[in-house]
Parts: C-alpha cells; structure tokens; sequence
C-alpha cells in the first residue's frame, strides 16, 4: 500500500469529506479514524488499524504507558465508507482536530491524515522556515532536494 499526496477537500454540513478518488480502492470500505497527536485526524484502512491492535495485545499492561497507548489506539471510531466514496466524521473528533469546511487530506504510506486548510497552513509555513534541515534528512534517505 502506498497512500501519498495531498489533496483539497471540503466537509459539508454533515461532517461528511470525500476520500481521494485515487486511493479508495487502497483503503477499503471500513476505516477506523483516530486523532492524531500533531492536532489531525488519521485515516486507517481496518486491516492496518487491526495489526497494530494486535501488536498492541503483546504488551504488558501493567506498564502505565502500554495502558496509554491501549487507551489511544482503541479509542479510534469505526466508520464505512459510503457508495460516493465518503466518510462522515463524528463531531467529537472534528472538534478534537479542529476540522471545519476546508481540509487537507495527506497521504502518508499507510494512511490518511486529514488536516484543517488552516493548521495545515501554519504547518507547512514552519516546514518552510526549517527546509534546510528537513531537507539534510531527506537526503540521507536518498531524496535529494
């Protein structure tokens, strides 16, 4: 699976955001969504979601972090993606992300992200600011910039 770019969209008045045509067939029809911990909601197709809940079974619990990391992964929504190819966001999440009309939508390999137009905005203006240093790293991953 290789999920990538990034994409304007808009939510309507439901909540509801159409998935980039390109990747629908990528993500599945079931996707769990779950905040994400830089203020966007993540999109993952269910069989990626559950391997990590599997991985998430081999820890110990006894471990105050193992239990954190429990409660943050299962606290992901299920949701269906419907015959237009959308998912609707329940209020709660697009409250904790501070999704509102105009989104972004991130492919990031195995996933979604979903961003508000404008925090993906003040993003992409402190990744200007830093570019030498990201792009350093890039090329250590053979990408040159």
């Amino acid at each position: 699976m290789m999920l990538n770019g990034a994409y304007d969209h808009t939510l309507d008045d439901k909540g509801r955001v159409s998935l980039p045509a390109k990747h629908r067939g990528e993500l599945g029809d079931t996707l769990m969504l779950l905040a994400g911990l830089d203020g966007q909601l993540n999109v993952y197709p269910f069989v990626v979601w559950q391997q990590a809940a599997e991985n998430m079974a081999g820890q110990n619990q006894a471990l105050p972090e193992a239990r954190d990391l429990t409660r943050i992964l299962y606290s992901a929504i299920e949701c269906q993606v419907d015959r237009q190819g959308r998912i609707l966001i329940p209020p709660r999440l697009r409250a904790r992300t501070h999704l509102d009309t105009e989104v972004v939508i991130l492919g990031m390999h195995d996933h979604l992200e979903i961003w508000s137009q404008e925090r993906w905005q003040e993003r992409t203006e402190r990744l200007d600011t830093e570019g030498s240093q990201f792009a350093t790293k890039l090329a250590g991953l053979g990408l040159k910039m």
